[in-house]
């Protein structure tokens, strides 16, 4: 086999936990997540904090637990040899 013709090995996903943000609606609120549950809490408050919003009746949002997967949709580019 030549060198060119070996298989690069695809990397594998990372996995983690974290907290993430439910809207009234049961969807996901945010791409964003946190690694505390206080952390997502705070970030909900200072949203509405922002000049434009009015009042809003946070608890209907929901703090949960997600899984967090990162993974390569393409493949880096070769780096060229010096």
């Amino acid at each position: 086999m030549t060198p060119s013709a070996t298989k690069v090995k695809k990397p594998k996903p990372a996995r983690g936990r974290a907290f993430g943000i439910l809207n009234p609606w049961g969807d996901v609120w945010t791409y964003e997540t946190f690694e505390t549950e206080g952390e997502a809490r705070a970030y909900i408050a200072a949203f509405w904090l922002h000049p434009g919003f009015g009042p809003q009746d946070l608890s209907k949002f929901k703090v949960v637990p997600v899984r967090v997967v990162v993974s390569v949709v393409r493949e880096p580019e070769k780096s060229p040899r010096p």
